[in-house]
């Protein structure tokens, strides 16, 4: 039997009965099966892969790594090690969250592209989680993990792309991992800010054959479903009018906010935003919307 097939059959073992913590009744060993799927785009080196398979059997089971030592060779332990954190299962996992992930990332800053290979498919299997959870829940979405805090999750998942980017960036996965984590963290950041911001105000005037909505305040979760419901009974009033969303009173956007512009943009394939404030377009361009829609600053 191969060092790959014999670590499949190791991982189902190990694994065997455990769930993924956002994705309640999914069972574990999807999440380094698909992990190995993403290093396999980059590689195929099965003992590479092979690890890939193996890299939370350490950190997440009872297994040691002179088991994967003895079985699977001392690269493929090697490679499994450079992925599994010293937990300090004393403490709680929250306190010590930072201090391990700062070991990780100066473990991470030495190793070779084979053990970057590895990060990337595990980090990247995790943030296309979090992307479908984020869709769903928003901010939200980090209450069940042990660090609740975004904007220490952006420094760490933001952290790994800039270390992956020399070697690895020319790698689809790469791609993909930099504009998820460039998706799900601008707003579950922006989200999470408590200043205060007025509510979102509607109004629109037809001219030059456009119709000119005006966005003012903030759009979120909480007002987004009146907002759209707004813009729709103006459009309503100039049916076929391509839209134009002047946005140069506008304070922010939540996800929400930008789900009813994708719709829009659905309806009215003319429809542009313009006059957008500097943080608010900084939302449009992280999050894709200036690459898929005209959208200007003021």
């Amino acid at each position: 039997m191969g060092v790959f097939d014999d670590a499949l059959m190791f991982a189902a073992e190990r694994h065997h009965g455990m769930v993924r913590k956002k994705n309640a009744g999914v069972p574990y060993l999807l999440h380094p099966m698909e992990t190995a799927v993403i290093v396999g785009t980059m590689t195929n080196d099965h003992e590479v892969l092979a690890a890939a398979l193996l890299h939370d059997v350490v950190e997440d089971t009872n297994t040691t790594i002179e088991e994967v030592r003895e079985r699977f060779g001392d690269r493929v332990a090697e490679l499994v090690s450079s992925e599994t954190e010293n937990k300090r299962e004393d403490l709680p996992p929250g306190d010590t969250w930072r201090i391990r992930k700062e070991e990780s990332l100066d473990e991470l800053r030495k190793s070779n592209i084979d053990v970057k290979m590895l990060w990337l498919g595990d980090k990247l299997s995790n943030m296309r989680s979090f992307y479908r959870s984020w869709d769903m829940e928003g901010a939200n979405l980090w209450q069940a993990f042990n660090m609740k805090d975004s904007s220490l999750q952006f420094w760490y998942y933001s952290t790994i792309a800039e270390l992956l980017k020399p070697e690895l960036s020319s790698y689809p996965a790469w791609k993909e991992y930099n504009e998820l984590v460039r998706r799900v963290f601008t707003i579950t950041e922006l989200e999470g800010k408590t200043e205060e911001i007025k509510m979102a105000k509607v109004s629109g005037k037809t001219a030059e054959g456009k119709l000119f909505i005006t966005l003012e305040g903030r759009v979120d979760s909480t007002n987004a479903a009146e907002t759209e419901e707004a813009l729709n009974a103006l459009r309503e009033e100039a049916p076929g009018t391509p839209v134009v969303l002047d946005c140069r009173e506008l304070q922010y956007i939540s996800s929400a906010g930008l789900r009813m512009i994708l719709r829009l943009r659905k309806a009215d394939p003319e429809a542009s935003i313009v006059n957008v404030v500097p943080e608010v377009y900084e939302i449009f361009d992280m999050t894709g919307f200036t690459d898929m829609m005209p959208v200007s600053k003021i």
